[in-house]
């Protein structure tokens, strides 16, 4: 027998010493027939336990190295795409300034004398307000029902993006929205389109913790409240407020700066000249969000819910 014969039997009887069979059958001279029956029954159930979750565990380190493979692999084929979008975010965010964020709303419209004949309604009560102008509770309202990570995240929200990344490997890329920050939003609205896609979604993140590298979070919600649409051509929360409450936004009341925060969400779903009752309803929900975050009290939340919404009309078509 060769030496290596002999390392393989001496291998294998010492893996048979290691079975709890062949451990019982050792005492069958030593113990009662009964006993030694009932010893080896329960050392073939201990034995094929012990071959069962060995067999597990050999297979989860299996698919363990495969997963590992797989995903370095999908990294390397990925990285390449990572860096161009990351030389893009910073691009953008490093040539911007804060004048980028103030669009202007004002549309003028001359003759063919160069005469002024008329100002869009929508856009002559327009006005950038400072953070510090911007009342309390209009920036708690948006925190509270859109990103109430917003003034310790990094840009984006972690746990949404988990959530929204699952979404998209279970609808194979047909859901990829949701979880976005106002940082993203605002990211979205002045570097990007609103296109649904991965690439847009992936763009949109890198930008926006690159804004927030640049950028303070008061400069960041400044820019938010002056940049987005209240539906009917209407940016800004101060021409929102001009134009559908007739006054500025620090005199407005907190069921109507709730109602206004309605709108971004979705501006034509929640036109208020057109779907009033839908804006009204996610006001409400603002309202208990405001509660539940202690920005708002009890007596406050019940007062803006009871208090009835009336928006001035429209003089002009949309």
């Amino acid at each position: 027998m060769s030496k290596r014969q002999q390392r393989k039997m001496q291998k294998k009887l010492k893996k048979q010493r290691r079975s709890y069979i062949y451990k019982a059958r050792r005492k069958k001279d030593t113990l009662p027939a009964w006993q030694y029956y009932l010893l080896l029954a329960f050392a073939c159930v201990l034995e094929t336990i012990k071959k069962t979750f060995k067999l597990i565990f050999s297979l989860i380190f299996f698919f363990c190295i495969l997963g590992i493979l797989g995903v370095s692999a999908v990294l390397i084929k990925l990285y390449p795409t990572y860096q161009d979008y990351k030389s893009f975010a910073v691009g953008v965010v490093a040539e911007s300034t804060k004048e980028d964020f103030n669009i202007s709303q004002t549309s003028s419209i001359y003759d063919n004398q160069g005469v002024l004949i008329a100002e869009l309604y929508e856009t002559a009560k327009a006005r950038y307000l400072t953070f510090e102008e911007i009342p309390r509770n209009v920036v708690n309202a948006f925190v509270a029902v859109e990103d109430r990570s917003f003034w310790s995240n990094s840009g984006i929200d972690t746990r949404g993006l988990a959530r929204v990344g699952y979404r998209a490997v279970m609808t194979k890329g047909d859901e990829v929205h949701g979880a976005s920050t106002i940082t993203q939003q605002l990211a979205r609205n002045i570097f990007l389109t609103h296109e649904v896609s991965l690439e847009r979604k992936a763009k949109e993140m890198l930008i926006s913790m690159e804004l927030t590298k640049k950028y303070s979070k008061q400069q960041i919600m400044e820019f938010y409240c002056n940049d987005i649409c209240f539906a009917n051509g209407i940016y800004g929360i101060e021409g929102a407020a001009q134009t559908y409450f007739g006054k500025g936004v620090q005199d407005l009341s907190l069921a109507q700066i709730t109602y206004l925060c309605a709108i971004p969400n979705s501006p034509e779903y929640y036109n208020p000249y057109k779907n009033s009752d839908r804006a009204l309803e996610r006001s409400h929900k603002i309202l208990k969000d405001m509660l539940t975050c202690g920005y708002i009290t009890e007596k406050e939340y019940s007062d803006a819910i009871d208090e009835k919404i009336t928006v001035t009309e429209a003089d002009y078509i949309f």
